[in-house]
């Protein structure tokens, strides 16, 4: 395991964090704003989420175990991808729509590193399938099979001064799936980042080593407030974000 991430300072313009008392330093939570464009927003999710008996999006996916690899020295000015370490992980695909497979879907990409912060304060990674240019990789983009995808965070995170994305993208070497259900048990994926309009660079790996049951996968909860090590969103949607995945767990088995 790696050495704790030292605590991230918080640039001017992005969404505000306040550190977590009786969690490891350097580990932050988003504060969410009470604004009611936020209320709104939130209630939406809640409400679509009932009506469906499931979450609003990303509601069915497939979860897997499997171990991140950060080798270190990346330069981003973020202790967490810039300390060599080795993290425990779940990783979780999902279709945003839940749409037939015959259609094209935009599809989701979790990956949590446990206890990257110490005991009980994980690292979630919440990405979705974009385009790789720069024009395009803040917005989600569908796509027929999940491997051939470029995945990207959408919003950026405030990360040593300056904006980054954060992305990752399947292993060259990885086997076609147009399906969820076509996706091997093992698996290879690059973690990226990036600025808005530069390229993408390998800061880690991700390797699956099997399916985890359906119960373990859904109650896995992800969440963008599950942050740290010099890894701090930014922007104005944030704080809906933060509130919206917890508005969307409804379904029986997520409780």
């Amino acid at each position: 395991m790696s050495q704790r991430p030292g605590a991230p300072r918080q640039p001017c313009g992005v969404s505000r964090v306040t550190p977590v008392r009786r969690l490891p330093i350097g580990y932050v939570v988003v504060v969410t704003s009470s604004s009611p464009l936020v209320n709104v927003g939130t209630s939406a999710v809640r409400l679509v989420s009932r009506l469906r008996g499931e979450r609003a999006i990303h509601a069915r996916g497939r979860a897997f175990s499997g171990t991140v690899v950060l080798p270190g020295g990346a330069g981003t000015g973020a202790p967490l991808l810039d300390t060599a370490g080795t993290y425990d992980a779940v990783v979780r695909f999902s279709r945003s729509a839940g749409l037939p497979p015959v259609l094209p879907d935009v599809y989701g990409l979790a990956v949590r590193l446990e206890d990257a912060h110490g005991p009980g304060a994980p690292q979630d990674l919440l990405l979705d399938s974009a385009q790789p240019l720069p024009l395009l990789r803040r917005l989600p983009w569908p796509r027929w099979d999940p491997t051939r995808a470029v995945y990207s965070s959408l919003l950026p995170y405030a990360v040593g001064g300056t904006s980054l994305l954060l992305g990752a993208r399947f292993s060259q070497h990885a086997p076609p799936a147009r399906s969820l259900d076509a996706l091997a048990d093992r698996l290879e994926i690059v973690l990226l980042v990036a600025s808005a309009h530069g390229p993408w660079r390998e800061v880690g790996r991700v390797r699956t080593t099997g399916e985890l049951p359906a119960p373990q996968g859904r109650r896995t909860r992800f969440s963008p407030a599950h942050t740290g090590g010099g890894l701090v969103p930014a922007g104005p949607f944030q704080s809906w974000r933060t509130s919206a995945y917890p508005a969307s767990h409804v379904a029986p088995d997520e409780r």
